[in-house]
């Protein structure tokens, strides 16, 4: 029996599932769309994605006992908002760079898939707040 609501719970891996079908996703698309040079752009989100990942789980291990985690969940709104400002970058790059349409297209829809990764995450970072708001 889990110390908090089961709904809550399946909210949280929800939210979490939801991070791991759009890096899946962008995943699938890369190799699909035949990519052979991952650019410094998608680098950097996934980095964010990387940096989210362990801010949400020092989060997630501080439910136990239900101790304070707002300095997680700020980092992570930090990271959601450096992942927003790196995919508007990325996207306004492609279309300066002179590059074929097929190529602009395709990035531009694997940087918004791993945007929406990052958004994920503070949607995760949003119901554990919810979780921690309900049991102090």
């Amino acid at each position: 029996m889990t110390p908090f609501d089961r709904d809550d719970l399946y909210r949280l891996a929800g939210a979490i599932d939801d991070v791991c079908d759009h890096v899946d996703e962008a995943a699938d698309n890369i190799s699909l769309y035949g990519v052979r040079v991952i650019p410094p752009d998608a680098k950097a989100q996934a980095d964010v994605i990387l940096r989210a990942s362990i801010k949400l789980d020092e989060a997630v291990g501080r439910l136990d006992g239900f101790k304070d985690s707002r300095q997680q969940l700020i980092e992570l709104r930090a990271l959601e908002d450096e992942g927003d400002r790196l995919v508007r970058d990325a996207i306004a790059g492609l279309f300066r760079s002179g590059q074929d349409a097929v190529s602009i297209l395709r990035w531009k829809d694997i940087y918004e898939q791993l945007e929406d990764a990052v958004d994920a995450w503070e949607s995760a970072a949003d119901v554990l707040e919810g979780i921690l708001v309900k049991n102090r």
